[in-house]
């Protein structure tokens, strides 16, 4: 896991850098595709502002005591023009309540829609979220679109509490399956139903690992022991984010 300051940061480096990719960008490249499903650099964008508003008022929640999140409205992509100052705007109040936090915080509950969470793990969470958007961001400009250090060990921390959640989502596989990810600097696993079953392990390095689990690589750069087959439905049971 990152500690406050490497959270710190991460989630600072990743925005400060989109928004000066975001800066260079023609009216054609608002219109492009991600690879997040359905969603054009524009809705990538407006989608980053509105995580880092209600992440914001998440960690502000902690110097008040409140456990319950405050909604936050849908920003839209209609006028694009606008979001690089809405993003910088909704970083900056972000950044704001991440420098008055303390160590001392780390077990204290950020307010989230699905629940309080220690800031602790909701600083995995939002490094997570941002580095992967901005690879996703990246990956669709044409630029490198590789995970940074820092963000795939938040990444591999934000798998480690969340792989349950993000089955119950998914298929079910007709028989027990077991699945080990396999990397330099972290080993995750997840299991389907009773029993061990067949074990599939996919390997490779952190941040190509971490971005397969999330759905933004292929097999390709990866090893398989066990069934390819089984390996390339991973994203089948266990979906999103």
């Amino acid at each position: 896991m990152l500690s406050l300051e490497q959270a710190r940061r991460a989630i600072r480096r990743e925005v400060l850098v989109a928004l000066d990719e975001l800066d260079a960008l023609d009216g054609e490249a608002w219109a492009r595709p991600t690879r997040c499903q359905e969603w054009t650099v524009a809705d990538l964008v407006a989608h980053l502002v509105w995580g880092q508003r209600l992440e914001a008022q998440g960690v502000a929640a902690i110097a008040t005591g409140r456990t319950e999140a405050l909604d936050v409205p849908d920003v839209s992509a209609a006028d694009p023009g606008t979001l690089p100052m809405q993003l910088h705007a909704a970083h900056e109040e972000l950044w704001a309540a991440l420098e008055a936090r303390t160590a001392d915080d780390l077990d204290r509950p950020a307010a989230m829609p699905y629940g309080p969470v220690p800031l602790g793990l909701f600083l995995q969470v939002v490094a997570m979220e941002v580095g992967v958007h901005h690879s996703d961001l990246r990956a669709a400009l044409g630029l490198p679109d590789d995970l940074g250090a820092d963000v795939a060990r938040a990444t591999a921390a934000f798998l480690a509490a969340f792989l349950p959640v993000l089955a119950a989502a998914g298929d079910r596989p007709a028989e027990p399956v077991r699945y080990v990810l396999r990397a330099p600097s972290f080993e995750l696993e997840w299991s389907s139903g009773d029993g061990a079953g067949r074990t599939v392990t996919i390997s490779g390095p952190d941040g190509e690992l971490c971005l397969f689990a999330l759905g933004r690589r292929g097999l390709d750069d990866l090893h398989v022991d066990g069934d390819p087959a089984l390996a390339a439905r991973f994203k089948e049971f266990v979906p999103g984010p």
